[in-house]
């Protein structure tokens, strides 16, 4: 079976375990991936192999396998990565005042300017300029203006903690 119509038929499980049958979004992946694992020929296993330069011994240990333990090592490692970032998120979050983390994000969103802000389309339309012409003229002022927003917001966390 094709890896594509593999990958679609996992998304289909897990869009219907979430919206139809209301399953916890956990437990729909994990449906998910177990209808894939089931799916996933040892030929496909192979390949995928190949293309990451397995040694012949790294080829059995996959092969031998059960489907059960290559989704509990791939569920570990998803959940050891995502935990990690949970964990990260939430020290800064309890580090920052609310009013620093606001402006920080705000200074972050203004360096990528796209043309369904209605601040580019207001610069553009003022300016007379076209798209291209706002894009490479309001962007410069833009990452300016971002950075230097979140220099000082730095500047001002580390003199008034507020913590």
């Amino acid at each position: 079976m094709s890896p594509i119509l593999i990958l679609i038929i996992g998304m289909i499980t897990v869009l219907a375990g979430i919206l139809l049958v209301r399953l916890h979004p956990v437990l729909a992946l994990l449906g998910g991936a177990v209808i894939v694992g089931f799916l996933t020929s040892p030929y496909l296993l192979q390949q995928y192999a190949e293309s990451k330069s397995f040694s012949p011994q790294q080829l059995k240990a996959l092969l031998d396998q059960s489907t059960g333990e290559r989704i509990a090592k791939g569920f570990g490692n998803t959940c050891e990565r995502v935990g990690l970032l949970i964990l990260l998120a939430s020290i800064t979050g309890k580090c920052l005042y609310p009013v620093y983390l606001a402006a920080v994000i705000g200074c972050g969103s203004k360096i990528v300017p796209w043309m369904n802000d209605a601040g580019f389309w207001i610069v553009c339309k003022m300016c007379g300029f076209t798209e291209r012409e706002t894009f490479r003229n309001d962007s410069m002022v833009l990452v300016v203006m971002g950075i230097t927003g979140l220099v000082f917001t730095m500047l001002l966390a580390k003199l008034f903690p507020m913590i």
